[in-house]
Protein backbone atom coordinates (compact mmCIF):
# COMPACT_ATOMS: atom_id res chain seq x y z
CA UNK A 1 0.00 0.00 0.00
CA UNK A 2 1.45 3.56 -1.23
CA UNK A 3 0.77 6.22 1.35
CA UNK A 4 0.08 9.82 -0.04
CA UNK A 5 0.94 12.63 2.25
CA UNK A 6 -2.28 14.59 3.41
CA UNK A 7 -2.77 18.29 2.53
CA UNK A 8 -3.37 20.21 5.93
CA UNK A 9 -5.03 23.64 5.88
CA UNK A 10 -4.04 26.51 8.35
CA UNK A 11 -6.63 27.38 10.52
CA UNK A 12 -6.41 30.95 10.03
CA UNK A 13 -5.78 31.89 6.50
CA UNK A 14 -6.47 28.35 4.72
CA UNK A 15 -2.97 28.47 3.03
CA UNK A 16 -0.84 25.09 3.54
CA UNK A 17 0.14 24.78 7.15
CA UNK A 18 3.74 24.01 7.48
CA UNK A 19 3.66 24.69 11.41
CA UNK A 20 1.45 23.21 14.21
CA UNK A 21 0.85 25.43 17.69
CA UNK A 22 0.74 23.18 20.31
CA UNK A 23 -2.70 24.04 22.16
CA UNK A 24 -2.84 21.04 24.32
CA UNK A 25 -0.66 17.42 24.57
CA UNK A 26 -3.53 15.88 22.48
CA UNK A 27 -3.97 19.20 20.33
CA UNK A 28 -2.19 20.93 18.01
CA UNK A 29 -3.30 23.41 15.70
CA UNK A 30 -2.30 23.64 12.03
CA UNK A 31 -0.96 27.28 10.69
CA UNK A 32 1.28 28.35 8.15
CA UNK A 33 4.21 30.68 8.03
CA UNK A 34 2.86 34.08 8.69
CA UNK A 35 0.12 32.92 10.64
CA UNK A 36 2.73 31.21 13.07
CA UNK A 37 4.29 34.50 14.08
CA UNK A 38 0.92 36.50 14.92
CA UNK A 39 -1.22 35.72 17.68
CA UNK A 40 -4.31 33.74 17.73
CA UNK A 41 -7.05 32.96 19.38
CA UNK A 42 -8.74 29.75 20.41
CA UNK A 43 -12.63 29.57 21.37
CA UNK A 44 -13.39 26.96 24.24
CA UNK A 45 -16.74 25.86 24.68
CA UNK A 46 -18.19 26.00 28.27
CA UNK A 47 -18.21 23.75 31.05
CA UNK A 48 -20.70 23.31 33.02
CA UNK A 49 -21.39 21.88 36.03
CA UNK A 50 -23.01 18.45 35.95
CA UNK A 51 -27.22 19.46 36.66
CA UNK A 52 -29.91 16.99 38.02
CA UNK A 53 -33.47 16.63 36.31
CA UNK A 54 -36.51 16.29 38.51
CA UNK A 55 -38.84 13.55 37.50
CA UNK A 56 -42.39 15.03 36.14
CA UNK A 57 -45.71 14.43 37.22
CA UNK A 58 -47.35 14.79 33.83
CA UNK A 59 -46.42 14.66 30.19
CA UNK A 60 -44.78 17.32 28.59
CA UNK A 61 -42.14 17.40 30.87
CA UNK A 62 -41.50 21.40 32.04
CA UNK A 63 -37.89 22.66 32.14
CA UNK A 64 -35.70 20.91 34.18
CA UNK A 65 -37.78 17.73 34.40
CA UNK A 66 -37.38 14.35 33.07
CA UNK A 67 -40.64 11.86 31.67
CA UNK A 68 -40.55 7.93 30.86
CA UNK A 69 -43.29 7.20 28.78
CA UNK A 70 -45.02 4.13 29.12
CA UNK A 71 -43.88 3.04 25.43
CA UNK A 72 -40.34 3.87 27.56
CA UNK A 73 -38.80 6.71 25.74
CA UNK A 74 -37.23 8.85 28.12
CA UNK A 75 -38.11 12.82 27.24
CA UNK A 76 -36.47 15.94 29.04
CA UNK A 77 -36.99 19.03 29.48
CA UNK A 78 -34.22 21.23 28.54
CA UNK A 79 -33.14 23.31 31.99
CA UNK A 80 -31.86 26.18 30.19
CA UNK A 81 -34.82 27.39 27.47
CA UNK A 82 -37.24 24.59 28.55
CA UNK A 83 -37.37 22.74 25.08
CA UNK A 84 -39.30 19.12 25.09
CA UNK A 85 -36.95 16.83 23.55
CA UNK A 86 -36.98 12.90 23.04
CA UNK A 87 -33.75 11.29 23.73
CA UNK A 88 -32.01 9.21 20.67
CA UNK A 89 -31.57 5.60 20.52
CA UNK A 90 -27.51 6.17 21.81
CA UNK A 91 -28.75 7.66 24.92
CA UNK A 92 -28.91 4.65 28.21
CA UNK A 93 -29.37 5.69 31.70
CA UNK A 94 -26.76 3.89 34.25
CA UNK A 95 -27.33 4.11 37.78
CA UNK A 96 -29.20 7.37 37.36
CA UNK A 97 -26.19 9.62 34.67
CA UNK A 98 -27.66 10.10 31.23
CA UNK A 99 -24.98 8.77 28.69
CA UNK A 100 -23.93 10.25 26.72
CA UNK A 101 -24.30 13.99 27.47
CA UNK A 102 -27.10 16.01 26.67
CA UNK A 103 -27.09 18.56 23.33
CA UNK A 104 -29.99 20.69 23.46
CA UNK A 105 -30.87 20.75 19.98
CA UNK A 106 -32.65 24.62 20.44
CA UNK A 107 -30.50 26.47 22.44
CA UNK A 108 -27.36 24.08 22.13
CA UNK A 109 -26.65 23.76 26.01
CA UNK A 110 -24.59 20.93 26.27
CA UNK A 111 -24.44 19.00 30.06
CA UNK A 112 -23.66 16.25 31.98
CA UNK A 113 -27.20 15.07 33.17
CA UNK A 114 -28.36 12.87 36.17
CA UNK A 115 -32.31 11.94 36.66
CA UNK A 116 -33.11 12.53 40.51
CA UNK A 117 -35.45 9.06 41.50
CA UNK A 118 -34.45 7.23 38.45
CA UNK A 119 -35.24 3.75 39.08
CA UNK A 120 -35.28 0.84 36.39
Amino acid sequence: MELKPIRVLCVKCGKQATHAAEYSKKVAIPLCEACIKSPIRIAVLPTHEPSTLEPANKFPPRKGEWFNTPDGNLVLGCPQCGSVVSTTSIHKVESGKLKPSFICPECKLHLFLSLAEWQL
